[in-house]
This record gives structure tokens, sequence and C-alpha cells, in this order.
């Protein structure tokens, strides 16, 4: 509990005045002084997720006389300042690189046990995880490929749900795209089903594919 008072403390809402600013130098420095706390922070919360049911994360279970870790009136809190760091942390490589590969792990742990969680429970809106909240304004006019450019593939991989899913989908369709350019176009192959692993096997060789390379 003292380890949570101290980090709401010093990472009030009003530093994360996303719109419109992509400097994200003066948070970044923060995290970086209290990387041992967040990581910390982070970690407990990862297994507490683990070992706890929605009953007594919600607060709800008055058989037990402790407290939880976090009052569930502030998860919401949580949610929103890791959220809102690892979009700060995961936005680019560069960014990435100043910090432990434990401490983004835990951060990445904690956040999809709080991500998990309220889907299931429906604590927060729709948009909640959505970082940056015009971002699909900024990018609707965009075609599926100057999408996939504008979003870092770092922040999918890591991050996914702090893009809108409208978005995400037109850059998977990109990539099919640019798989099925690379194929040269998509070459049918027909599969007895009685025979799957013996068709499959002639017909890449026949058609000299390379598997490891292409799939």
């Amino acid at each position: 509990m003292i380890l949570y008072q101290y980090i709401s403390k010093q990472y009030p809402v009003s530093l994360f005045n996303i719109e419109g600013n992509k400097d994200h130098h003066k948070v970044l420095k923060k995290v970086l002084d209290d990387e041992e706390f967040l990581d910390l922070f982070c970690f407990i919360i990862s297994k507490r997720l683990i070992v706890i049911d929605d009953i007594e994360f919600k607060g709800e279970n008055n058989t037990k006389q402790e407290f939880p870790f976090i009052p569930f009136q502030e998860i919401r809190f949580v949610s929103y300042l890791l959220n809102n760091l690892a979009y700060r942390i995961f936005y680019n490589p560069s960014n990435m690189s100043h910090f432990a590969p434990e401490f983004l792990e835990n951060l990445k742990k904690a956040l999809t046990g709080l991500y998990d969680r309220d889907k299931r429970l429906k604590i927060n809106g729709d948009n909640f995880w959505i970082v940056e909240k015009d971002i699909g304004e900024k990018l609707e006019s965009l075609n599926h490929d100057q999408i996939t450019k504008a979003i870092n593939s770092t922040l999918l991989v890591n991050l996914p749900h702090s893009i809108p899913f409208r978005l995400r989908a037109k850059i998977f369709q990109n990539l099919i795209k640019m798989q099925a350019e690379d194929y040269h176009g998509w070459n049918p192959i027909t599969i007895n089903r009685t025979y799957i692993l013996e068709n499959s096997y002639d017909k890449i060789f026949m058609q000299k594919l390379n598997p490891r390379a292409k799939w």
C-alpha cells in the first residue's frame, strides 16, 4: 500500500497530456528515476492478479479481514497510469532501450492482467485503453500502407490494445497484401485430407518455396 501511495503521488493524471504532443522525454526521465519502484509495483500486481478471484479483486470478499493491495476504486487509476507509461516506453525501440528487460516484461504482464480482467468484468469503457484518443481521426484518411508506417511495430507487438481495432485491422490487411506480393501472387495448393503431410511437403517443394523464409 505504501508503494502504491508513493507512485500515485509521483504520477498524477495531469502528467499525461498526450493529445498533440509526442514529446515523452519528461515522463520517460521520471520513469527511469523510479524504475526499481515501478518494476516492483508491476511485479506485485502481476503476481496478485494470478491468485485473486474476481470477488476479491472487486473488494467484495467479506470473509477476509485483510485489505487488498490496491483498493478496487483505484484500479482504474492504476490501469490508466501503467497504460500511459507503457505507451511512451513502447512507442519506439529507442525508448525501450533505456529500460531493463525485466522491467519491460513485468510492465507487460501487469498490464495484460489488468486488461484481461477489465474486459471480463467490464470495469472501464470501450475507449479507455486507447491512449491517443484522436489517433483514429488522424489516420482514418490514410491508406493501409501509410497507417502501417505511421504506427510503430513495437506498440503493436507489446501494447496492441492501445491502438484502435480498426487501425490494427488495416495494418493486418496491409501485411497480408505485402506477403502476397512477396509470393508474386497466391499459388493454390490442393491437399487430400488423408495425405495432408505428404501433399503439403510435395507441393511446397515442387513450387520451390522456402518454408523457413516465407512461413
